[in-house]
C-alpha cells in the first residue's frame, strides 16, 4: 500500500503546514495500532548519534524476507546482509535537518523505481 511510505513524506507535509512559524528539529512518527506508555520527550530526546533517524529493530524477520539478494547481486548491489534484521517504521524518530541533507526520501523512491522498473521480483 502507498501508506506504508507515508512516514518518508511526513517531514514534507509538516513543512506545508500554515500554523508551523518554523520547521521542528525532530518529528516522531508512531503508527495508529500503538499504545503509547511513557513520555514521548524520551523519545524526542533519544541522541541519534549522527544517524537520520531510529526505528524499532525486528529481528523476527530479516532482510531476506522481503529482498531477492540474488537479483540484486545481478543488479550491482553487493553492501547488504541478507541475514540483517528488518526496522519497523511503525514507531520513528526523524532528525529532520539529517533526514533532508541526506535526501533519504529521494533515495527511497530511487529504490521503488529501480523495483518497479525490474524486470524480476526483487
Amino acid at each position: 500500500s502507498p501508506f506504508n511510505f507515508a512516514p518518508f513524506y511526513i517531514h514534507q507535509y509538516i513543512d506545508r503546514a500554515p500554523s508551523l512559524t518554523e520547521r521542528p528539529a525532530r518529528i516522531i512518527y508512531i503508527d495508529t495500532d500503538t499504545v503509547i506508555m511513557g513520555d514521548l520527550a524520551e523519545l524526542y530526546d533519544t541522541d541519534l548519534k549522527g544517524h537520520p533517524c531510529a526505528a524499532v529493530k525486528y529481528c523476527l524477520q530479516t532482510m531476506d524476507h522481503y529482498i531477492n539478494f540474488d537479483v540484486m547481486k545481478d543488479l550491482g548491489y553487493t553492501d547488504y546482509d541478507p541475514k540483517a534484521c528488518i526496522a519497523n517504521r511503525g514507531l520513528l524518530v526523524i532528525d529532520v535537518e539529517r533526514w533532508t541533507q541526506l535526501q533519504l526520501t529521494e533515495k527511497i523512491e530511487g529504490w521503488m523505481r529501480q523495483y518497479g522498473s525490474s524486470q524480476k521480483d526483487l
